[in-house]
């Protein structure tokens, strides 16, 4: 008894400092715990990885932000006239590499992201999207090439590009170059 309360004190340190010390790598680590796959240098916001986290599998340098949701499983089916009585649809989720998932998206069962695409915020993704695209909407479609957004990006002054693990990472640094930027006083 009191081994098992010294391990699941412990273990409750381990998380605790794990988020005080960096929240993405205290969400990644939970996720491989859950069983989801996934590759190396992934960044991970959201731990809504459906009751199947094992059919989900993360490629490469993955951005997943806050409220992103896996859904592995279709479980209308059973209830919609007698067409699948009784019956459950699961389906295997796969994203590549170097993919940006924002907020609030949710990835459908049977989803393949391919390499280098950005799935924008609150966008319900189903199907096959081919590499190189940024999609968005409900459903989501592909609304320009990554290589177009990459211009469009870059011509918008508007908007800033700063590095998440250089000097700018720190709040006070981050906070002051991007007021200097936007021309916001105090």
């Amino acid at each position: 008894m009191l081994k098992e309360i010294y391990h699941r004190i412990k273990e409750s340190l381990y998380w605790r400092h794990l988020w005080n010390k960096d929240p993405t790598e205290w969400f990644r680590q939970k996720a491989l715990r859950y069983g989801v796959k996934m590759g190396k240098d992934c960044r991970i916001m959201s731990l809504d990885f459906s009751s199947e986290p094992y059919l989900i599998e993360l490629g490469d340098h993955v951005l997943i932000a806050a409220h992103v949701r896996f859904i592995t499983h279709e479980g209308g089916w059973g209830f919609c006239q007698g067409i699948c009585p009784n019956k459950n649809i699961f389906g295997r989720i796969k994203v590549g590499n170097n993919v940006a998932i924002g907020m609030g998206a949710i990835i459908l069962p049977g989803v393949e992201i391919g390499d280098n695409c950005i799935v924008g915020a609150g966008a319900v993704v189903r199907g096959k999207i081919p590499p190189d695209n940024v999609i968005a909407g409900n459903p989501a479609k592909i609304v320009m090439k990554l290589s177009l957004y990459k211009k469009v990006f870059y011509s918008n002054k508007n908007m800033m590009e700063i590095s998440i693990d250089g000097p700018e990472s720190d709040f006070q640094a981050r906070r002051k170059k991007l007021k200097r930027h936007f021309l916001i006083d105090n």
